[in-house]
């Protein structure tokens, strides 16, 4: 973008200046010739879904949440949409925004914030005890689990948290596999030794699989392979697999 911006702007700067050919007159309705662009690779889903809502403040092509659908189901969190009524004690999944740090008349810390999912937003109070504890992990745009009594009457809710979790930390928590999906060509020997020295950095105690698409002479086989290195699961893992072998091609389970 920068290099596009500069070209525009170095055109129309000559162009003001007076320093333009004949030709360039003769060409004036022709569209201007492409300039060289540089060759990257694709952004990931969770990074394009961030640019998404930072640029246009809503998420356009998903939501951030749906990759941790099947933990936060596993973990027993429960969707916004889904509580109808006051509960004493309930996990809610979502993403922290709205936030208002607050202090009580002591001085103690607190904090007010939406916490929103899927398909709704629900507002959470943080109380001092509470925040004293868990504080660290409100931060806007932070995604969490928060455990708390739900109150709700005929013209409000808010959920009364005692308690807050990453869903990272989630992840890890429910995660007992952790898949990776490959075609075979184009990936092979460089692609599994990148692998193997990536999986002694996450070191831990849940197994790795190899699902493979193995594209034969007389017919394609799928073959799967367990790991001897086990890993532990987290989001950096996912990306950093997701750099060596595409976008989408690491599950969780």
């Amino acid at each position: 973008m920068d290099k596009a911006i500069e070209h525009g702007s170095r055109h129309q700067r000559n162009r003001d200046e007076g320093m333009v050919s004949f030709f360039d007159l003769a060409q004036d309705d022709e569209p201007a010739a492409a300039i060289p662009l540089p060759s990257v690779p694709p952004w990931n889903e969770a990074a394009q879904l961030a640019f998404e809502k930072e640029a246009l403040g809503l998420y356009m092509s998903g939501h951030p949440l749906e990759r941790f659908s099947d933990e936060l189901k596993a973990f027993g969190a429960q969707r916004i949409a889904e509580l109808t009524g006051s509960l004493a004690d309930v996990w809610v999944g979502g993403i922290v925004s709205g936030l208002r740090p607050l202090k009580t008349k002591k001085g103690d810390r607190m904090a007010v914030f939406m916490l929103d999912d899927i398909a709704g937003g629900i507002e959470v109070v943080v109380f001092p005890e509470t925040f004293g504890k868990h504080g660290s992990l409100i931060a806007a745009d932070a995604m969490v689990v928060v455990r708390g009594k739900f109150e709700k009457d005929d013209e409000s809710a808010r959920l009364v948290a005692t308690e807050l979790m990453s869903i990272a930390a989630v992840r890890e928590r429910t995660a007992r596999e952790v898949a990776i999906h490959l075609s075979v060509p184009p990936h092979g020997r460089p692609t599994f030794e990148a692998l193997a020295e990536l999986f002694s950095r996450h070191r831990g105690d849940r197994k790795v699989s190899l699902e493979l698409d193995v594209k034969g002479q007389l017919k394609p086989l799928r073959v799967r392979a367990d790991v001897a290195q086990r890993v532990r699961p987290s989001e950096r893992l996912v990306e950093e697999v997701e750099q060596i072998c595409g976008s989408g091609t690491v599950e969780i389970r």
